[in-house]
């Protein structure tokens, strides 16, 4: 009995076909996925099938537009969903990456869309946030380091004893009222 989700190629590496209870797994989780042995390399294809469109023309690809394996999906209507190295031991680990990459199980490619934006738009609040307390840091720091310098009081973390005000020399924008000579003479 063939399989529908096992599409036969011409398979040039003689790749031996999918076990059937993979085949039957591939079918329950999902009956539009496809799997072909590849035209190009030693490798198996998963596709799915198209429902609402054509799918891509292989014209609308550059660079693949002759490959065998893009002709091979435009003619049988699939979209690559991804690759799947052959093994003597296949596995179902295959379905649980497909359901955490699923776009449609998450409702869509706009609910994705938005998740996306909203994830980028959270990050790009936190590589702000970060970049500003390392701004605030940095200022705090090059602020204690000049009040070092010009001998001011650093850290208010210990109250220390009172210091009484000491008078500080008047400066005076406008000349002095006696000569410099006089004011030396007089001290």
């Amino acid at each position: 009995m063939a399989q529908p989700n096992f599409l036969r190629s011409s398979n040039p590496f003689d790749l031996t076909d999918p076990p059937k209870w993979f085949l039957q797994e591939l079918a329950k989780f999902d009956a539009d996925l496809v799997i072909f042995a590849s035209l190009w390399h030693p490798i198996f294809k998963l596709a799915r099938r198209c429902r609402r469109s054509p799918g891509v023309a292989p014209e609308n690809v550059p660079g693949l537009d002759t490959h065998p394996d893009t002709i091979f999906m435009w003619n049988h209507k699939l979209v690559l969903v991804t690759t799947i190295i052959p093994r003597a031991h296949w596995s179902t680990n295959i379905f649980a990456k497909l359901r955490a990459r699923d776009t449609w199980a998450e409702g869509g490619s706009a609910k994705v869309i938005k998740l996306l934006e909203d994830g980028e738009a959270a990050k790009e609040q936190r590589e702000k946030k970060d970049f500003n307390s390392e701004g605030e840091a940095r200022h705090s720091d090059a602020f204690a380091a000049y009040r070092y310098r010009t001998g001011g009081r650093v850290s208010m973390a210990h109250k220390g004893a009172a210091k009484t005000k000491q008078a500080r020399p008047q400066i005076y924008d406008r000349a002095p009222s006696k000569p410099l000579v006089q004011l030396a003479q007089s001290w």
